[in-house]
């Protein structure tokens, strides 16, 4: 049997808050907040240690100085569920997500032992009571100061070692509990040979992030046909659990290598294969039988200093469900960007948004540096002075799974389907090179990442923006309207609604409009008469330019222009890591008909817009991104990214996927995508008729294929 203390505190009650469970000095864990009641924290202790032993088939006693707690778990909430979670007198039940949480953990069929409760008098002296008083009441004080220091969260639930007890902290003889054996019953106690076997403990079943801030009271609303939750999490600015190098750098033995193969659609399309060499880990583990968290592949990045690890940052996620929804399981969607926050009402219109709903509650995540999570943005940047590099390199896929999880954790999910849009994709497929266990399926839309090196992404992504740059030019006039634009502001100045003098690479950067379903039409009603004549001389029209300037300027999201080439650093394990260094210029440079001072009226050779190409000329040019120009040039210039997938782990997937692909998708090759999805086996659904925002437009096609799965 394992015996455990629960106990919390509130300092102001409400106010700065703490919780803890405690068993032993090696086994005890601690949390908090920055608002709530005694009550509350009282709770969360206990569901915390619910969650932690739900799988490890010891019956569990908790002892608790709280009659609260012990009669709401053992007598009122049976009452209360029948009711419709409402008291004796009609009134709602205090603390309600908190109680039906329990309630669903004390429920749960699988959990594998009995859980029993017993009330100790408060401060008198009990050993355990004592022990989680004080940590409680310790990092309510750490919350109260506003940075909680990672000591006081405690251990957690350490993993078994070798050759000792099946049970983490040794409950069979060596934890508190039984150091004070005397005060128990003897009919509580068991000896080694009474104690029932333990199965292993889940390698989730303990939150990673104790230090992440619950929110114990979620705002929740009704807003038409949706009851809308709001989640806000204090987590760490630097998860080191999912900042990891892989593989050690070596050259004498290389970690991917790359073969190309004809596709086999027909196409021509060359595609990647990735074959994964077998290396020696400094664990002395090979990487098939590699994990994550082993020993030996902590990576802790070189800008990860004492004060990055002690920086907390606000997570914001809005759950939305149907109103009368209370079983649906949990999908979370992950937007496309990067730096784009969460979907807001307004985009709930659409076809895909409602199909979800009838299936599942649906989360929208506020990326990190994102909405209403900690913002990154023209104003908060700077505002960081010399610390703003490191923040932006935690802005990547890898850490937003750190925040995902902690955001399952505290929601007490076991399991949860992910779908995502465009870099979305990009973040699943960073989650499965994780923590696939906790995902029960995935449905990725246009964002099926290449596993290859930043140079063969612009390539092919270069490549398919000629492609569809062709087609546009096949409408009559638009090629010519084009040069002439682009000619007139060499010759001519012209000026955007901000200031900014137009040039001709301003102009081709319209071209982010190739990559939707209806750009060719958008972009024909742009071009088809951008010039007036006044006195004589011709000029842009101010809707041409109003249009053209809201079209390339990024000063409401800065960051997804500093990000976007950080998103493809180190994806995979190399035994060489370079920096990006401005690939998109670099591979600019080469690509025919892209040259960014080539002669717009020079018919003899090709002539394109660009597409998703953010060269370091873009950031001279935006006056909105000209202050950030020095930390675009140290993002390109970085070599120690974290690996973001794992091809390996990847390869040895099984959860189901079932992924969209584009075959004229300008932004994420095809043959990429399509390599990707071999290597998970994913099931892909590939369409030649939708671009990069078919989600949005496709009506219930692509969800109904999703979710008919």
């Amino acid at each position: 049997m394992i015996i455990a203390a629960t106990d919390g505190s509130s300092l102001g009650n409400p106010g700065a808050g703490g919780w803890c469970w405690y068993l032993s000095p090696e086994c005890w864990r601690a949390g908090g907040f920055t608002l709530g009641t005694n009550n509350q924290a009282e709770l969360m202790a206990v569901a915390d240690l619910l969650v932690e032993t739900a799988e490890i088939g010891d019956d569990l006693l908790i002892q608790a100085d709280s009659q609260y707690v012990i009669n709401i778990l053992t007598k009122w909430r049976f009452g209360w569920k029948k009711k419709g979670w409402k008291t004796g007198g009609g009134k709602p039940v205090a603390n309600l997500e908190l109680v039906k949480h329990l309630d669903q953990l004390l429920s749960d069929p699988n959990r594998r032992g009995k859980v029993s409760f017993e009330w100790v008098k408060g401060h008198a002296g009990h050993p355990l009571n004592e022990q989680a008083d004080s940590h409680a009441q310790a990092i309510a004080r750490e919350y109260q100061s506003g940075t909680p220091r990672r000591e006081a969260f405690g251990p957690g639930w350490n993993s078994p070692k070798e050759g000792a007890s099946k049970l983490p902290c040794d409950t069979a003889g060596n934890n508190a509990a039984s150091s004070a054996k005397d005060q128990q019953p003897e009919a509580r106690r068991e000896t080694n040979d009474q104690q029932k076997p333990a199965a292993p403990a889940a390698p989730l079943a303990r939150p990673l992030y104790p230090h992440l801030e619950q929110n114990p009271n979620p705002k929740e609303y009704r807003q038409g046909r949706y009851l809308i939750r709001e989640h806000v999490l204090t987590v760490p600015l630097y998860h080191p659990e999912v900042s990891l190098k892989l593989f050690p750098d070596s050259a004498k033995n290389p970690v991917v290598t790359l073969r190309r193969e004809a596709d086999n659609q027909g196409s021509g399309v060359q595609s990647e294969l990735f074959a994964v060499t077998p290396n020696e880990q400094p664990s002395g583990k090979s990487q098939k039988n590699s994990n994550m968290s082993a020993p030996g592949n902590q990576f802790l990045p070189p800008w990860v200093d004492e004060e990055i690890k002690k920086t907390n940052i606000q997570i914001y996620a809005r759950e939305i469900a149907l109103a009368d929804d209370e079983n649906r399981p949990y999908l979370i969607f992950f937007q496309g960007g990067p730096g784009c926050k969460g979907s807001r009402p307004a985009d709930w219109s659409s076809p895909w948004f409602g199909a979800a709903l009838e299936k599942y509650r649906i989360i929208m995540l506020d990326q990190r540096g994102t909405g209403r999570s900690t913002p990154l943005d023209n104003v908060t940047i700077p505002a960081l002075g010399s610390r703003a590099g490191s923040w932006l390199r935690l802005m990547r896929a890898d850490q937003i799974v750190g925040d995902a999880e902690a955001l399952r954790r505290a929601l007490g999910i076991k399991k949860w389907t992910v779908m995502g849009q465009s870099f979305g994709g990009f973040i699943i497929t960073a989650y499965l090179s994780r923590f696939p266990e906790v995902i029960e399926k995935a449905y990725i839309t246009g964002g099926l990442p290449g596993l290859t090196k930043v140079n063969r992404i612009y390539e092919q992504t270069f490549a398919a923006t000629a492609q569809r740059c062709q087609e546009f030019y096949s409408l009559p006039g638009m090629e010519d309207a084009v040069r002439q634009t682009c000619a007139h502001v060499l010759e001519h100045d012209e000026y955007l609604p901000n200031g900014e003098k137009l040039t001709p690479n301003r102009i081709r950067q319209v071209g982010l409009e190739l990559g939707r379903t209806l750009g060719l039409d958008n972009l024909r009603y742009l071009f088809e008469a951008p010039f007036v004549q006044t006195g004589g001389k011709r000029h842009l029209t101010q809707e041409f330019l109003g249009q053209v300037g809201g079209r390339v300027s990024f000063s409401l999201d800065p960051l997804y222009a500093l990000l976007h080439e950080t998103i493809y650093g180190n994806a995979v394990p190399q035994t060489e890591v370079e920096p990006t260094a401005w690939a998109a210029d670099r591979i600019r440079e080469k690509a025919p008909g892209f040259a960014p001072n080539a002669n717009p009226l020079d018919y003899e050779q090709p002539y394109y817009l660009t597409g998703e190409h953010f060269g370091s000329w873009v950031f001279a040019q935006d006056p909105a991104l000209q202050p950030l120009a020095e930390l675009a040039d140290e993002l390109a210039a970085e070599t120690e990214w974290p690996v973001l997938y794992d091809p390996q782990k990847l390869a040895e997937n099984q959860v189901p996927i079932y992924a969209v692909v584009y075959r004229d998708d300008i932004f994420v090759p095809r043959a990429l995508s399509l390599n990707t999805g071999r290597v998970m086996g994913a099931n892909i659904l590939e369409k030649p008729d939708w671009h990069h925002d078919g989600l949005r437009v496709s009506g219930n096609l692509i969800i109904s294929w999703l979710l008919g799965h």
